[in-house]
């Protein structure tokens, strides 16, 4: 059961914690965490100088391993004239029999606008043509939820007049993104799982908003 007030606020206006409790009137306060002494502060300074040069020494022999593994992929498909895909194909014991999903194009130009619109600098076009009112206004750390850029695609003339080969153009560019999100490393086991938790709270909290906005809001 949704919680009480839920239904009267819309799923894409739930951004501020007064929006999504409208029931509270006052935002409890949180105690103040215990100040750090001196010797505690140069203590961790040292062990952060520590860990970012272990992982910078990481990270400069990993970078010099894969530049290594390209390289002889490199000659071993030149000696038997074959493709480099293939050699990496066979090494790295992927089937040729796995069925891989493929791109959407509704998941491609969520992409192009999270990149257009969450990712911009006031140098796109939208901040001086003002396509988008809410644009140019983006505070620092603030971004729109994928139900608001699903919006905004709907009312974007180069996403509603796209050609094929812009469609193709799109699909290109979350292709080569998801695959450089794979190449990359993440800084640390510790980072990597706070991303996971992140997406997975925010994909359960989604859910649960969609769900009980779909179950006040009125049958038509």
């Amino acid at each position: 059961m949704s919680a009480p007030g839920a239904s009267s606020v819309p799923l894409a206006d739930r951004t501020t914690w007064a929006k999504r409790n409208p029931s509270a009137n006052v935002q409890p306060l949180t105690e103040p965490k215990r100040k750090l002494t001196h010797a505690e502060k140069a203590t961790r300074k040292i062990a952060s100088a520590q860990k970012k040069q272990s992982q910078a020494a990481l990270n400069a022999a990993i970078a010099e391993y894969l530049q290594q593994r390209a390289e002889k992929f490199e000659e071993i498909a030149t000696a038997h004239n074959v493709k480099v895909s293939k050699v990496m194909s066979m090494v790295e014991a992927s089937t040729h029999y796995k069925k891989e999903r493929a791109v959407a194009l509704q998941n491609a130009i969520a992409h192009h606008m999270s990149e257009k619109i969450n990712g911009c600098e006031f140098s796109c076009p939208c901040c001086f043509d003002h396509i988008y009112m809410n644009c140019p206004a983006l505070a620092a750390g603030e971004r729109k939820t994928l139900a608001e850029l699903k919006e905004m695609a709907l009312t974007d003339p180069d996403i509603q007049n796209m050609t094929k080969e812009d469609e193709q153009e799109l699909i290109d560019a979350l292709k080569e993104y998801r695959e450089e999100k794979k190449r990359n490393a993440r800084p640390n086991n510790k980072s990597a799982a706070r991303d996971i938790t992140a997406t997975m709270d925010r994909i359960t909290d989604e859910v649960r908003m969609a769900t009980g906005f779909l179950r006040c809001s009125p049958r038509g």
